[in-house]
């Protein structure tokens, strides 16, 4: 049985965290742009590039990278 970190990396998936850039980026992860908006990587369908979004709140980098929709409304 692998590792947990075995298991995300053969899915393509990381742990999330801030990377240095767009070329070392997974699924999960954030880095800040040298302009300061943050961007966030999430996990596309399959057959599909991974899909990225800017923010210029690092929270919001956070919720899309976790698959989240961080401008969405919540509904009451």
């Amino acid at each position: 049985m692998g590792t947990y970190r075995q298991i995300l990396e053969s899915l393509n998936l990381s742990e999330g965290g801030k990377v240095a850039s767009k070329a070392d980026a997974k699924p999960g992860d954030i880095w800040q742009t040298k302009s300061g908006n943050w961007h966030g990587m999430k996990q596309g369908k399959k057959g599909e590039d991974n899909p990225t979004q800017s923010y210029k709140e690092k929270d919001s980098a956070i919720v899309y990278a976790k698959g989240g929709d961080p401008d969405g409304e919540e509904e009451s």
